[in-house]
């Protein structure tokens, strides 16, 4: 008889669901893959019934994503676009193969849209089922978590969101800078120039320890960081030249085209140059801390 391990954070009231089961055992710490894994998330409401469903199945040897029959085409939308197409209706319930444990990287604190991010990351074979008599609790918190957890997983979402907090501490510093300091002689120029050392401070501390999560030394990281982005400065601002003086088109206006165009090529140098490490299959740390603390 084939054996199979429920793994979630709630052992106890799993255990109590499974009762004198002998092919399953539950519990919260995975250390035996010698089995394929049931993994129940925090939020799922599950059935005896579910389980038995998911344990069958899981002879295609594929990986068992359980769904609710609800769908709705903006949710999931916004979780494609998150990169999880199949996390709108997931009720919680994914069965793994034995073979796909390396690859998943299973823990008990996981949230299911987590595990499909990794399956779907990993570009492994899964199936869909719908488990009619699951649903998950706490819809809409349980959007937003999903939603959170999946931007922790995303490096260009958080570069994104790095990069626009740059540009508006670059930004606002600029614009206070031109209209209070007193002369015109250069006046664009050094204001351009103070407040893009202030924002590329604080865009190189995000990236390197939040987007990148980079171990290459600070000073080192540093130099490139300046020499690269310095270059990227300067046609950044040879562009912005062109516009305020030669097109006459408002400063303001100039500037944000000008970051527009170089944003997605400062993405590429900082990824493959400046914080470029090798390839780390570990769950992100940030995803599991905040997983914890739900």
């Amino acid at each position: 008889m084939s054996k199979f391990i429920i793994l979630s954070r709630h052992k106890k009231k799993l255990g109590k669901l499974i009762t004198n089961r002998e092919k399953y055992t539950v519990t919260d710490t995975l250390t035996d893959e010698s089995c394929d894994v049931i993994f129940v998330a925090n939020n799922a409401s599950v059935t005896e019934e579910d389980i038995d469903i998911i344990a069958n199945l899981l002879d295609l040897r594929k990986i068992v994503i359980g769904t609710t029959e609800k769908k709705s085409g903006l949710k999931k939308f916004i979780y494609k676009f998150f990169g999880a197409s199949s996390g709108e209706n997931c009720c919680g319930i994914v069965g793994i193969p034995k073979e796909y444990l390396s690859s998943v990287q299973l823990t008990a604190n996981m949230r299911a849209i987590r595990v499909i991010k990794n399956v779907e990351v990993e570009k492994l074979p899964a199936v869909e089922i719908p488990l009619s008599s699951s649903e998950v609790r706490g819809k809409f918190s349980s959007f937003v978590g999903d939603l959170y957890s999946l931007f922790l997983l995303s490096q260009p979402l958080k570069y994104i969101f790095s990069s626009g907090v740059a540009f508006l501490i670059d930004f606002t510093v600029y614009s206070i800078l031109s209209k209070y300091l007193g002369f015109e002689t250069l006046k664009n120029e050094i204001c351009l120039g103070i407040a893009w050392i202030v924002s590329s401070l604080i865009n190189f501390a995000i990236n390197r320890s939040f987007v990148f999560k980079s171990k290459v030394h600070v000073g080192k990281a540093l130099i490139e960081y300046y020499s690269l982005a310095g270059i990227v400065f300067l046609l950044k601002a040879v562009l912005f030249e062109l516009f305020t003086r030669v097109l006459h088109i408002p400063d303001k206006i100039s500037k944000l085209v000008a970051e527009i165009v170089f944003f997605t090529s400062n993405y590429f140098i900082q990824k493959f140059f400046i914080f470029r490490k090798k390839k780390d299959k570990a769950a992100d740390a940030d995803a599991v801390e905040s997983e914890k603390s739900e």
